[in-house]
């Protein structure tokens, strides 16, 4: 190692005193020769590592893959990382602010001649489909389900029965899934999503997309009408499945289990997966679904479970566990606890019940919730999001387990008059209490979720004074309840944070739905920022001076507006500046400073359109807006136009209306789920047009989950298969979720 105190130290001594005497020029022309023999060094040492797939730069990748001739894909190298958002948080831990996507090259590079040597197998199949997409991955020959003629004299399948067995609810519960073993007659079509899977050749990859994500030790939701039993796992108090944690095989050479893969948990599944628990006589503190995990392991190499239960403090057995049908509340046996894995539903029996309650008083559940992305906060890794705390003047507050305060509001109190403010959240429990936050004229007040945590903040938030130069920032955060700007703020910041649209979870909601984020000032200019977060609707001033800016996002107006101006005043909102984001219903702006690659769901108004660009984004019909380059349906009804046209006279008025109309009637966002809190909320449906599907600028779906570019990872995947399929089968892939 170069450096320059050994470099002089090797001089002799009388040369060091000279040049001492002298100014020491002789120390600063060899502190710059050390600087360059530093930098050779390192570059000699990247060489060297350069040579390895593991450890080489990013740009060499694509070089060791040509050397084994792997087909290039679209990689994370082609993603370009924003550049708004960069200049939005250099106040964060960063210093990258990339999504982690699918598009593995390296893993695919590296694995190139292991795939080669255990090519067409299943297992090798799965590993493939897994590395080149970043999904769970289970792959199935479908010939292997067709039912065959017996011959009973010399050539008997017991495996292979002509009708599925009536009487075992597990095989039942399984058709039409990726685990299915029902016997099929042969289906001749080409297969697809829904038909076409059971034939000779095929083979199905099938794929689960959504994410599962771990939340350790969060607060259940007492349900009132339970009698006091019953708890929802949702600190939201909703009904939602309870996913599997994503789990490698333990077995390399076998394809992948169920209990291994990132979906909802079948309550067919679990209610076996007890009673061979049961069966078994076993007295272990887990079953390949009900166990602790992550931060909750009390020592290492424990198997991990997809949930875990603490009733006041006392761990649940998984002997004292009941997989029930929850949709109408009812208790089980005394000491048992109930739990409905499709509605994320608890119900404790009497023994449980607290001094005074029917049941316990507090609940805690690690489990794993469902998403498309991370984004809106969850148990995901934060880290590079977290507020950098070598900032100058910092005072760090925490609350919660292990912190100096139990209460929010406590640590704003302690925290009163502080210039530069954070306040940790250290778990993820439930904080009942309304906000009062102030933060010094100047300086900055954050309040922030450790990472791997959400902490559920249950009441109004109200931003009280007049700080035009202060900013606020909400990080990592489940908020149940509005933010208020009572006065004047410079500027407010949600990053990876969700306020619940709606301001509750409501079935049916209210109609119009309050919004979750107002500016109440009208006279002061002020800078919103939505950052890989959720929100219901906004309402701000149109001020041409504020900024609402809406990165990576979501703004649900639910059956309503999604922004607006302020109440009594024209309904104009703020300038706005959309990157990859989601709006759900009407939104109008003062004036569209840049929307690239967004989805609206409903009109577009734009007060000033002279300036400003809409670009590869989805644009409902009657939307006013700046100039539009490459968006729909414009662009799919000027392509039907010139088709129509085929280099002939121009089409008629009445003409281009008819192909106008007929564009806008069937070019239209459908998705998945619309209501926020369930697993695949605003997830284009696979059924989408594909103008929306990949209709972004590289190719990708429009909307909040563009950065994940699963267009790209499909393409790979089926680049891939080309290589690695046996000969004469053909692949079909199939999203379980």
């Amino acid at each position: 190692m170069f450096d320059i105190e050994t470099v002089y130290a090797l001089l002799p001594a009388w040369t060091r005193s000279r040049d001492a005497l002298q100014g020491g020029a002789l120390k600063d022309f060899l502190s710059v020769i050390v600087d360059q023999v530093a930098t050779l060094e390192e570059d000699l040492a990247q060489n060297y590592d350069n040579l390895f797939i593991e450890t080489c730069a990013p740009w060499v990748v694509p070089y060791i893959g040509d050397l084994v001739q792997a087909t290039p894909l679209t990689d994370e190298t082609r993603v370009v990382p924003s550049t708004t958002i960069a200049a939005l948080t250099t106040d964060l831990v960063g210093p990258i602010f990339l999504p982690g996507i699918g598009l593995r090259s390296r893993a695919d590079v590296a694995k190139t001649i292991y795939y080669r040597r255990r090519k067409t197998t299943l297992p090798m199949l799965e590993q493939l489909s897994s590395d080149v997409t970043g999904w769970a991955a289970h792959v199935r020959e479908f010939f292997v389900t067709l039912a065959w003629t017996q011959a009973v004299r010399n050539h008997v399948r017991l495996d292979s029965f002509y009708a599925p067995d009536l009487r075992s609810i597990p095989d039942i519960d399984r058709i039409n899934g990726p685990f299915d073993t029902a016997p099929r007659v042969v289906d001749v079509r080409t297969p697809r999503q829904l038909e076409g899977w059971h034939n000779i050749p095929n083979v199905g990859i099938f794929l689960w997309r959504l994410i599962s994500s771990p939340l350790y030790q969060a607060a259940a939701r007492i349900d009132a009408s339970s009698g006091g039993s019953g708890f929802h796992v949702s600190a939201l108090g909703q009904d939602a499945p309870m996913f599997t944690r994503w789990q490698s095989s333990l077995d390399a050479t076998l394809p992948s289990a169920e209990p291994l893969l990132p979906g909802p948990v079948r309550p067919a599944a679990f209610y076996d997966d007890l009673t061979q628990y049961a069966a078994a006589g076993s007295t272990a503190p887990y079953t390949q679904y009900y166990g602790r995990f992550g931060l909750d392991l009390p020592t290492p190499g424990v198997p991990a479970g997809s949930f875990f239960i603490v009733a006041d403090g006392t761990a649940v057995p998984p002997a004292q566990i009941q997989s029930m049908n929850l949709s109408q509340w009812r208790q089980p046996p005394a000491t048992m606890v109930g739990v409905d894995v499709a509605l994320g539903r608890l119900s404790f029996g009497t023994a449980w019940a607290a001094a005074g309650l029917s049941g316990p008083k507090q609940v805690r559940v690690s489990s794993f919730l469902g998403f498309p992305a991370n984004l809106g906060g969850g148990g995901y890794d934060r880290q590079n999001w977290l507020v950098n705390r070598t900032m100058p003047g910092l005072q760090v507050f925490t609350v919660g387990t292990g912190g100096t305060y139990t209460t929010l509001s406590a640590a704003l109190t302690a925290a009163a008059g502080i210039q530069n403010v954070l306040i940790s959240i250290q778990d993820s429990n439930t904080y009942a209490e309304p906000l009062n936050i102030e933060p010094v004229d100047g300086g900055s007040l954050t309040i922030e979720a450790a990472d791997q945590h959400w902490p559920h903040v249950q009441g109004a938030v109200t931003i009280n004074g007049a700080h035009p130069t202060a900013t606020v920032t909400l990080s990592g955060l489940l908020m149940e309840g509005a933010v208020q700007i009572a006065d004047s703020l410079s500027r407010f910041r949600l990053i990876h944070t969700t306020l619940v649209p709606g301001l509750a979870i409501d079935t049916p909601p209210p109609s119009p739905v309050l919004p979750s984020l107002v500016a109440q000032n009208a006279d002061t200019p002020i800078d919103i920022e939505l950052i890989f977060s959720v929100s219901g609707p906004v309402q701000m001033a149109p001020l041409e001076s504020s900024r609402l800016w809406v990165l990576d996002s979501i703004i649900d107006g639910v059956n309503g507006p999604a922004v607006t101006g302020l109440s009594g005043t024209p309904n104009w909102g703020p300038p706005a500046w959309i990157e990859r984001s989601t709006l759900v219903g009407a939104t109008w702006f003062r004036q569209l400073i840049t929307a690239t690659e967004a989805l609206f769901t409903d009109v577009v108004s734009t007060l000033h359109r002279q300036q400003g660009c809409v670009r590869f984004s989805f644009v409902p019909d009657g939307s006013s807006t700046p100039r539009r380059y490459r968006c729909q349906p414009d662009l799919e009804i000027s392509s039907e136009v010139d088709k129509a046209t085929g280099g002939g006279p121009p089409l008629t008025d009445a003409q281009i209306k008819v192909i106008h109309d007929h564009v806008v009637s069937w070019l239209l966002p459908a998705f998945t789920q619309r209501n926020y809190g369930q697993p695949a909320y605003l997830q284009l449906h696979l059924h989408a047009p594909r103008q929306i599907r990949e209709g972004a600028q590289d190719g990708s779906e429009m909307g909040v989950y563009c950065h994940l570019k699963q267009p790209q990872a499909l393409k790979n995947l089926q680049i891939r298969l080309q290589e690695y399929l046996p000969f004469g089968r053909e692949a079909a892939t199939l999203f379980v979720t």
